[in-house]
C-alpha cells in the first residue's frame, strides 16, 4: 500500500517550488511513465530508467519533489538505474497524478506577453498555404464537375444517336423485308 498522504505532499510541493510549466511536465511525464508500466507490465523495459537519461533528468529527476514521489512510489535505485517494483500501488499512483495534472499558471507567470495570442510567420503561412490548397481543391472539384456533365451529355447523346440508328436499320430492314415479299 502506498501512502496517498505523502505523494499528495509531494505533488503540492512540484507545484508550489516550481513554476507551471516545469510542473505540468514533471506530471505530464511521470503519468506517462507510469501508464506505460500499467498498459506493458510484462515489459522490463518500461520498469526501469536510467536518471542521467538527460531529458528525463531534465524534465523529473533534476526537481527534488518528483524523485521524492517516484522513490515513494516504488522506484528503486540500483546498478545506475532506478526500477519500479510496486504494481499492487499503480492505480493509486496514476489516480493522483491524474488529481494533479491540470496545474494552472501562478501569477507571477501572468505577464503581458503571455497573454498575447499571436500567430507566429510559420503558422501564418501554414494557413495560408492551406487556404490555397482548399481553393485549387475547389476548382479541381467544379472542373471535375464541369467535364464530368460534359462526358454524361456526350454519352447520353451517344446513346440517342445508337438508338435511332438502330431505329432506322429496323425500318429499313422491315422496308427492305416487305417490298421482297411484294417481289415474290
Amino acid at each position: 500500500m502506498v501512502d496517498k498522504r505523502s505523494l499528495c505532499q509531494y505533488m503540492g510541493d512540484l507545484i508550489n517550488q516550481n513554476d507551471s510549466k516545469k510542473s505540468r511536465t514533471a506530471i505530464e511525464t511521470l503519468l506517462t511513465i507510469h501508464r506505460n508500466i500499467l498498459y506493458n507490465e510484462n515489459d522490463v523495459h518500461f520498469r526501469s530508467i536510467n536518471p542521467e537519461n538527460p531529458n528525463f533528468n531534465e524534465k523529473v529527476w533534476s526537481l527534488l519533489p518528483s524523485r521524492q514521489f517516484m522513490k515513494k512510489c516504488g522506484w528503486i535505485p540500483a546498478h545506475n538505474r532506478i526500477f519500479f517494483n510496486n504494481d499492487e500501488a499503480l492505480v493509486d499512483i496514476l489516480e493522483i497524478l491524474l488529481e494533479y495534472r491540470n496545474v494552472q499558471p501562478q501569477g507571477y507567470e501572468w505577464v503581458a506577453e503571455t497573454k498575447i495570442v499571436t500567430k507566429n510567420e510559420e503558422k501564418q503561412r501554414d494557413e495560408e498555404l492551406r487556404k490555397k490548397a482548399a481553393l485549387e481543391r475547389e476548382k479541381e472539384m467544379a472542373d471535375f464537375l464541369k467535364d464530368k456533365k460534359y462526358k454524361e451529355e456526350l454519352a447520353k447523346q451517344a446513346r440517342a444517336e445508337v438508338e435511332a440508328d438502330n431505329r432506322r436499320r429496323r425500318q429499313l430492314q422491315k422496308k427492305d423485308f416487305s417490298s421482297a415479299v411484294k417481289e415474290l
